[in-house]
């Protein structure tokens, strides 16, 4: 039997499904988002819709690849590389609630909320130094830098 587009019928009424829930989710979010702070920090959507932006946070689209092609590899030990971040997934919900009575968007912002703007300048010496050192980076003091 010829399944139109190559998909059972079931699998495209799934995926319809799955359209219609994602534009509606859409659709009621951007009747809620009214100014910039909204869009940026938003404040009324509500639990349910933090712990979708905490979700999607978490998660990649490359991750279904990824494991797919490591399960293929190594077998069941491949969902590892998306359990990999299972153990960090509280930090996501506990922080949130920070971050938003500190009305600050990076941690950068807490810091200099927190400390001043000195000990931001410090954090983004050092995590440029990091990343360089961890890339291979030539260091700003080389010769060749």
């Amino acid at each position: 039997m010829a399944y139109p587009m190559g998909m059972h019928v079931a699998d495209l009424a799934a995926l319809l499904g799955y359209f219609v829930l994602i534009g509606g989710i859409g659709v009621w979010t951007a009747r809620h988002v009214q100014t910039m702070s909204d869009f940026i920090m938003p404040r009324r959507f509500g639990k349910t819709m933090m712990v979708f932006f905490g979700f999607g946070a978490g998660t990649h689209s490359d991750q279904a690849v990824a494991v797919a092609a490591k399960t293929y590899t190594n077998g069941a030990s491949g969902i590892w590389y998306q359990w990999l971040w299972l153990f960090v997934t509280p930090f996501y919900w506990l922080l949130a609630p920070a971050m938003r009575r500190f009305r600050a968007l990076t941690t950068a912002d807490v810091f200099e909320l927190r400390y001043g703007r000195s000990v931001v300048r410090a954090s983004r010496a050092s995590a440029t130094a990091m990343t360089r050192a961890e890339r291979g980076m030539a260091s700003p003091f080389s010769p060749s830098g």
